[in-house]
């Protein structure tokens, strides 16, 4: 029989680092700025290290005191022709969001071949609002002054919302940090749109409560320290 050679335009051109991996290895102190990043990716997020590491320090200055995890959900993992029903066979990947601040640029860098390439205009419409789209793409922020984890989608992203409850399963079950009661990952709307999806399933209380919430004044309501003008001043 004939064999197939390999095509490399099937295969990513490089290998993503995953912080559970180095940390079997390697002694980390979160605490410590370091010029350069050990990881891409984390496959899991157990601790509050694990969020330290992998988070960036939010620019909102609406609310200040904030830091951010970037996600990627993969629901073709392992060259899979199809996307996955159950999100249990998907792939997460909690992002060092510090260095892949693009979700765009994680995926073209680490899990796109040249198969599958889209340029980021074409893969902003496809994974955004396309109801056959490969990824689900999001951000948890964690809001200090409110003590809020809140999963956010881009203010235009069509995502149902019970794919939105699915999603926060999937985090939970990938997340010791997220399955603890006071860690408790609730659901941000970020657009009227979105808003409009709550009014809408408002009959649905099960997939409301799953989903909890949190509304502008909630957010605005525990804000403690909001800076006025931000920037560098020397002198």
């Amino acid at each position: 029989q004939k064999q197939v050679k390999p095509d490399k335009n099937d295969e990513p051109e490089y290998k993503a680092v995953d912080l559970i991996e180095v940390l079997k290895t390697k002694t980390i102190d979160p605490d410590v700025k370091h010029d350069e990043a050990y990881c891409d990716f984390g496959s899991r997020l157990d601790t509050w290290d694990h969020w330290k590491l992998l988070s960036y320090k939010s620019n909102d200055s609406a609310f200040a005191r904030s830091t951010v995890v970037k996600i990627v959900i993969d629901l073709q993992p392992n060259k899979q022709r199809s996307p996955v029903t159950d999100l249990r066979d998907s792939k997460i990947y909690f992002l060092e969001s510090s260095c892949w601040y693009y979700h765009y640029r994680f995926i073209s860098t680490y899990i796109y071949t040249k198969n599958d390439y889209q340029d980021n205009e074409v893969f902003n419409k496809v994974q955004y609002t396309s109801s056959n789209r490969r990824f689900y793409l999001l951000k948890i922020t964690h809001y200090y002054d409110q003590n809020l984890y809140a999963l956010e989608l881009w203010p235009g992203d069509t995502l149902p919302l019970d794919r939105v409850r699915d999603v926060m399963s999937k985090i939970k079950s990938e997340s010791q940090w997220f399955s603890k009661t006071e860690n408790s990952l609730r659901w941000r709307p970020n657009s009227t749109r979105q808003w409009d999806l709550v009014e809408r399933c408002k009959k649905d209380k099960k997939l409301l409560d799953d989903l909890c919430c949190i509304t502008d004044s909630e957010m605005f309501g525990g804000v403690k320290y909001q800076p006025l003008t931000t920037g560098i001043a020397v002198g």
